[in-house]
């Protein structure tokens, strides 16, 4: 079986592969490793929107691949999520694409620039429908992601937000990985480790090294629970 682990930095998934037999980089971006019979690529895109949807695409154009795995850190607007928890990402949405009308925030599907149903929108949210079969990932909870060219720290961007969107996470790759996932029909996940929350800057309120911790401890449970997933 072949899985296609997809990040935006190295140091998410350094502990994660320093469990995996390193078999040979097929770019700059893209290594192949060996796991539990498992052929594992592990792709780097950089962080934001654009280069996930690059790298994203350039790699399902090439290589085929059971199952895409979105893996990394967010932010959480939710305080029922706890720092360290690992969530599933089941719905996404770009969330700074349209436009200001003086304090308010428009759409482009609001703004009839885009069909808000049109595949693979449903409701201007893309809904992952095309899951991958692990009970690993279905035991993690359900959460709704909001994807951002910025982290936002500003009380009335955030406000806006979660009043447009009432997402309870936040990252700056996983619509994109979405959407090329339901464009291309791979089965895929977004499993996320909470390493801040959504407010006003303070990195002494982030905990980064005990979200990746969390995170690569599921990724093994999900990884392990393939086969018999299947």
């Amino acid at each position: 079986m072949r899985i296609l682990i997809v990040s935006a930095a190295a140091f998410e998934l350094e502990d994660i592969v320093d469990q995996f037999i390193f078999d040979h980089s097929l770019n700059e971006r893209l290594d192949r490793f060996r796991y539990q019979g498992l052929e594992i690529d592990t792709l780097y895109t950089g962080i934001g929107m654009v280069p996930t949807a690059y790298w994203l695409s350039k790699t399902l154009a090439a290589e085929r691949y059971d199952c895409a795995l979105n893996l990394g850190i967010a932010g959480s607007y939710s305080k029922k999520l706890q720092i360290g928890d690992v969530v599933n990402i089941t719905s996404d949405v770009f969330c700074e694409m349209g436009a200001e009308d003086d304090d308010k925030f428009i759409t482009l599907h609001e703004l009839d620039l885009l069909d808000a149903s049109g595949f693979p929108f449903i409701d201007g949210v893309l809904y992952n429908d095309k899951k991958c079969k692990n009970q690993a990932i279905d035991d993690l909870p359900v959460a709704k992601g909001a994807t951002s060219n910025t982290i936002h720290g500003n009380a009335k961007s955030i406000k806006q937000i979660i009043e447009s969107f009432n997402p309870d996470t936040e990252s700056m790759e996983g619509a994109a990985f979405f959407y090329v996932c339901l464009n291309e029909n791979i089965p895929c996940a977004q499993v996320r480790s909470i390493s801040n929350y959504v407010n006003i800057r303070d990195k002494d309120d982030w905990n980064i090294p005990k979200a990746i911790e969390s995170l690569t401890e599921a990724t093994i449970k999900i990884l392990d629970c393939i086969d018999e997933c299947e």
